[in-house]
Parts: structure tokens; sequence; C-alpha cells
């Protein structure tokens, strides 16, 4: 047979032969699994920041007081992101670390509590004391990122912005923002505008309007 020949006929064979038909297709198949896009898998970096704060907490001995009133409060009543509310409490622990893991703690707290600035969680609530008192024994941008995630939680419990009747554990959060309203004068004093400016956000808007529940 002539090589023109050959190929004239090489379709007909390849139909005609199951086993090259196979063979081929699974050569297809390996080309593409080696030369495909890989898609990029991002880690979570809430997962880590749980990590490195999991950690701080386990360091604690069972007899620290921070430990004890954060046990004391039954974090699974309340909701979170993701229902994560569990990890609040050691997220809260950690914002006494170093201060790259505190920020990355004030962010993940942020994230849990009060997605976007918006939705608000009731595990804010009981969060709220153990924030302001980090207050007093932090500074520069951890002090500056709880100003701000305070600030949020003043607006999301106005019922001028958020245009609805606050549940219960909202008037408890607003009333603890309103009664510490005179640390966060002094913070709006701060010379570091990174705490300043959302310390004068939060008092505006707690003075706007320190609702009351009915």
């Amino acid at each position: 047979m002539s090589p023109l020949a050959w190929v004239a006929e090489l379709p007909r064979w390849i139909l005609l032969s199951p086993g090259v038909v196979a063979g081929f297709v699974f050569l297809l198949v390996l080309v593409w699994s080696v030369v495909r896009p890989r898609r990029r898998v991002v880690a979570d970096p809430l997962e880590a920041t749980e990590a490195s704060a999991m950690a701080l907490w386990n360091s604690l001995p069972a007899d620290d007081d921070l430990r004890r009133r954060l046990e004391a409060i039954d974090w699974e009543s309340f909701d979170a992101a993701d229902r994560r509310q569990s990890e609040v409490p050691k997220l809260i622990v950690a914002l006494q670390a170093e201060e790259t893991t505190a920020i990355q703690a004030v962010d993940g707290l942020s994230r849990l509590l009060c997605t976007g600035g918006e939705s608000l969680y009731s595990a804010a609530s009981p969060a709220t004391p153990f924030l302001i008192e980090a207050l007093g024994r932090t500074g520069g941008a951890v002090q500056a990122r709880i100003v701000s995630l305070l600030q949020d939680f003043g607006w999301c419990t106005n019922v001028v912005h958020v245009g609805e009747r606050l549940p219960q554990w909202g008037f408890v959060l607003r009333d603890r923002l309103v009664e510490e309203i005179g640390q966060f004068r002094a913070l709006a004093g701060s010379a570091d505008e990174r705490v300043a400016a959302p310390a004068r956000e939060l008092i505006k808007d707690l003075e706007s309007s320190p609702q009351t529940p009915p």
C-alpha cells in the first residue's frame, strides 16, 4: 500500500480500532491535565489569625482574669458571621499580642462581628466591654482599628442609620458606648489622627441619637 493510500485509510482504521481510540482519548486527557490553568487556592487569612489566637488562649493559665471573664460568657448563645462566635473570645485575647497579631485580631473581630461595617451580629454586645478595655492598653495602629470597629458598632446601633428597631442586645451595646463617651473624647484629642478621626465620628454618632430601649 502506498503512503497516500495508507493516510487515506487512517481515519477508518482509527474508528475500527477501539483500543486506539481509547488510547488517543487518554492521551488528550493526560495532556489537558498538565497544561490546563490551575485554580489558585487562596488561604483564608482569618483561619491563620484564629490559629494564632488559639495558641495565645492556650498559653493563658486557667486562673487568668481575662480568660475567666471571657469563659463566663455563653458565646454560643450569640451570633457571629459564619457561626464562628466561639472564636470571638480567642481573638479578644489576641489583642494583647504584639502589634501585627493584634491588628489581625481586630480585623478578625471586625469580620465576625460587623461585616462590611453594616451587618452587626449579637456577639458584638458582650465583646464591646473587652474592646473598650483594650483601648486603654493599646496604641497606634491597634488602638486606631479598635476605635474604628467601635465606630462601626455605633453606626449600626443608631436607628437613624439602620431605619429599624434595635434588638435588646443592640441597646445594651449602645448604652455601653454612651457610658464610655468620656474615654472617646480623650481619644478624639489624640495626636494620632488614625485614632482621633474615628473617635470624633463615634462621638458625633452617639450624641446624635443616644437612644435607650422603650
